[in-house]
């Protein structure tokens, strides 16, 4: 009955979602909505994705855990429409949350009662609310599985025998295939926490050797659970190794959002503090574990059964470790980004606190209504004193803030003052045997805290009709597509359209492609930074239109007219413009080769070049110049072509960057003395020479890399290639390829060791070519050129995955049999 229960508050919590056509819950789920049709439309097929041409010029999507191609509840719910399928998967995952706490809570021995107020806090308190806002599904799916993870990690613990129980070892797999790597490492922190802490301080009734078997417990449950999700786990290690953010962030990156700071503590009883957003939620997300006033409040009895102690320390210890990474003042979270390079956001590890502090109050408020219900008031008085101290100095410290605009609380101050009043009546009712009324009445209260508190988060997002985006876009063009409109306009429509696309939904990323990306918008060296860097923007054109040629940018969407060399304009509907760059070149194209250097040279040599329009790479000196307000535009393109500006990109309304073919001092000096020139960059204003670019003394050696640089060799003779298959979701492509010499085809498909080239169906080893590109040898004469996606680690993963199912049962049946 409680189970239903939680699945109608549920259903009524989320009614918005459930109810309203074609929407998605929360504005950061639409990553989620573009990938999930994408799966479909392979899935319809056959076939598994593995490969996604539409996005980042090409990446795999299977190896992407964030897709959650083998989540299986994913696959059980593919049946419904996509917007529909997130909502009710968002909605199950809220249920599995809530029932999952109800587990727990009954694992360390709490009555139905107080378990049941332990799901509620865990269903819908915490950052519960704000992940359905902010559409931040993934952190929602994986953060379900904790409290099922910890029960089952205190029944396996229970167990005789080093063999874990096999429910926690199936959620362990099923955690790590919701698609949230940073919510996995700490889930699985706290199922070692647990073992680590059973083994220091065993449950009473282990036997004597209790320390030495859940030792050797959790060392079977890593090895069967790596096992078993390796079909998953190779993959997405295989491209975590090729991942941006995983190589590093800088310190002041990962803290500058979701850190908490030591008044933050505050959020415990008034968890909108110092939030200044309406609705409040949507600032929430790595900021709360709020489990309502009444739980809180009952905290301090836990401590007073002997019975529970033990378990209450160890919630007590996973709080405090959570909290200890969550507040930035505390120099922990410097040892944390000192493990974990890569990931943001310290407050995200605050699921773990949330459910800890539901389980504390739920065996504080049981054992509140123990004492009471045996009239002992000295210990429930000493321990509601210790909680009064506590919401006063909590109250202090949020009625004091001016920074928030929200209530500081839910139903602020009626509903706390009657979650306090609530619990006198409960110790009084329970004082006279009374003590089902006393539940719940404690029960409904938490019922309506959490409620109010989670009731306003959830609000369906709407997403443009696949009928109005092509009215728009057209019919997909040929070749490559990227867009100054994102907002309207972005890589997940341009899937949606079957236009493939230069750029993509943030994912994990390939870092060859962010490095290239960041050179192609700014022009300027690598940040190193391990940031996402995309090349569509909002009004602003990309640096390098020469690299944007080369990597195949057939067609730009635009959201006011473009002002740009070589762009024909193909349609304008409701204000987004379809522009054709009919100086994109192929997808593939021969060069007789190119010079091989480190990619710190490479990317150098690129900086203070430019590809001609035959693929040369030539020194090339950028300006950026700053035009007179209100200059006529024809009076701008006679100055340009009067100082020799090419290649012109707006930066913004009156900034241009130009590539300077005339590097003399007078035209430099005439250029800055013209009256419709406001500012320069780029050159000496004092002395009318151009600043050039630094340049490493390997940026022209002969073999000092593994970078092949293309337009760096002259070629004396002229290939050709014909592509005859490209853009397909299994990651083949395929040109025919007339060669005068033996030389390179050069391909703008990314590079990634799992796309392998074959000429003539012989394997061939190819090159990384251009930052992030491939070139393949061909020999001279006509061959055929392949790539396929070769699906190795999954392969392998699978294998091993099965081999560990076929082990773990054998060795199953024969104790069964031995039994």
């Amino acid at each position: 009955m409680i189970v239903s229960g939680l699945a109608a508050l549920v259903l009524y919590t989320l009614s918005d979602l459930l109810t309203v056509p074609g929407a998605l819950p929360g504005r950061d789920s639409v990553n989620l909505y573009v990938w999930e049709i994408y799966t479909r439309s392979v899935l319809a097929t056959g076939a598994l994705p593995f490969w996604n041409p539409f996005h980042f010029a090409g990446t795999p999507h299977l190896a992407d855990v964030q897709t959650t191609v083998l989540y299986p509840p994913a696959m059980l719910l593919r049946w419904l429409p996509p917007e529909a399928f997130l909502s009710w998967m968002a909605a199950l995952h809220v249920w599995i949350a809530g029932a999952g706490t109800l587990f727990l809570a009954r694992v360390v021995g709490l009555s139905w009662w107080a378990a049941a107020a332990a799901a509620l806090a865990g269903m819908l308190g915490g950052s519960m609310g704000a992940k359905l806002h902010n559409g931040y599904l993934l952190l929602l799916y994986c953060a379900s599985w904790l409290p099922w993870a910890l029960g089952l990690a205190i029944v396996s613990v229970r167990r005789p025998g080093v063999w874990p129980h096999p429910a926690l070892v199936f959620v362990l797999v099923l955690q790590f295939l919701a698609g949230y790597i940073q919510g996995s490492i700490y889930l699985v922190g706290a199922i070692c926490l647990y073992f680590a802490f059973s083994t220091i301080w065993p449950e009473p009734g282990l036997g004597p050797n209790a320390r030495i078997r859940v030792a050797a417990q959790l060392v079977v449950t890593a090895v069967l659970s790596l096992g078993v999700s390796a079909f998953q786990l190779f993959p997405t290690a295989r491209l975590v190794a090729q991942a941006a953010r995983f190589s590093g962030i800088p310190y002041e990156e990962a803290v500058a959002e979701g850190g908490w700071s030591l008044p933050s503590l505050v959020t415990f009883f008034f968890p909108f503090f110092g939030i200044a957003s309406t609705p409040p939620h949507r600032d929430l997300a790595e900021l709360v574990s709020y489990v309502g006033w009444i739980l809180m409040t009952t905290i301090p009895l836990a401590f007073l059964s002997r019975a529970r102690r033990r378990i209450a320390w160890f919630f007590v210890l996973l709080t405090g470790i959570a909290l200890a990474i969550a507040i930035t003042d505390l120099p922990i979270y410097r040892l944390h980004h000192a493990l974990f390079p890569g990931f943001r956001y310290p407050g995200r590890v605050l699921f773990l606190a949330t459910v800890s502090v539901a389980i504390l109050g739920a065996l504080g408020l049981e054992r509140f209504i123990e004492l009471t219900r045996e009239r002992r008031w000295v210990p429930v008085t000493a321990g509601l004193a210790s909680s009064v101290v506590l919401i006063g100095l909590a109250t202090m410290v949020a009625t004091s803030s001016v920074a928030s605009t929200s209530p500081p609380a839910p139903g602020w101050p009626w509903l706390p003052i009657a979650s306090l009043c609530g619990v006198l009546i409960a110790g009084v009712l329970a004082s006279r045997a009374h003590l089902t009324a006393a539940f719940a009445i404690v029960l409904a209260l938490i019922a309506i805290d959490i409620t109010l508190f989670a009731s306003d988060a959830a609000r369906p997002v709407s997403v443009e009709s696949g009928d109005r985006l092509q009215r728009w876009m057209g019919p997909p063009i040929p070749g490559r597509g990227i867009s100054t409109c994102e907002n309207r306009i972005g890589a997940g429509e341009m899937l949606r359209n079957g236009q493939a696309g230069l750029d993509g939904l943030a994912g994990i990323i390939l870092s060859d492609y962010t490095d290239w990306a960041h050179v192609v918008t700014s022009g300027n060296p690598l940040p190193n930074d391990g940031q996402f860097h995309g090349v569509d923007s909002e009004g602003e054109f990309p640096v390098r239109r020469d690299l944007l040629d080369v990597a195949n940018v057939s067609v730009i969407y635009s959201c006011a007219p473009l002002d740009a060399p070589s762009l024909t304009l193909v349609s304008d509907v409701d204000g987004v413009y379809v522009y054709r760059n009919q100086a994109a070149r192929p997808r593939a194209f021969w060069t007789c080769g190119g010079r091989m250097m480190t990619k710190e040279a490479a990317t150098a040599r690129i900086l203070g070049s430019r590809f001609d329009p035959e693929g040369r790479l030539s020194p090339r000196v950028y300006v950026n110049i700053r035009w007179a307000p209100d200059l006529p535009l024809e009076r701008r393109r006679t100055l340009e072509e009067r100082h020799s500006l090419r290649d012109g990109v707006a930066l913004d309304e009156r900034t241009w960057r130009y590539t300077l073919e005339d590097q003399s001092v007078p035209n430099v000096v005439a250029l800055m003395q013209d009256a419709a020139v406001e500012d320069t960059h780029g050159v000496d204003r004092a002395t009318g020479r151009v600043a050039q670019l630094p340049v490493p003394p390997d940026a022209d050696a002969a073999s000092s890399g593994d970078e092949m640089l293309t337009g760096t060799v002259p070629c004396r003779a002229s290939g050709t290639i014909v592509v005859t298959a490209m853009d397909r979701r299994d990651g083949y492509f395929a040109a025919d390829v007339e060669a005068p010499v033996a030389g390179y085809a050069f391909l703008s498909e990314p590079f990634y060791p799992e796309r392998k080239a074959f000429v003539d169906g012989q394997r061939v080893s190819a090159v990384h070519a251009n930052l992030a590109f491939t070139a393949v040898p061909v020999p001279a004469g006509s061959h055929r050129l392949e790539m396929r996606y070769v699906p190795g680690s999954f392969r392998i993963g699978l294998a091993v995955s099965m081999l560990t199912l076929i082990a773990w049962s054998g060795v199953s049946w024969l104790r069964t049999r031995g039994r």
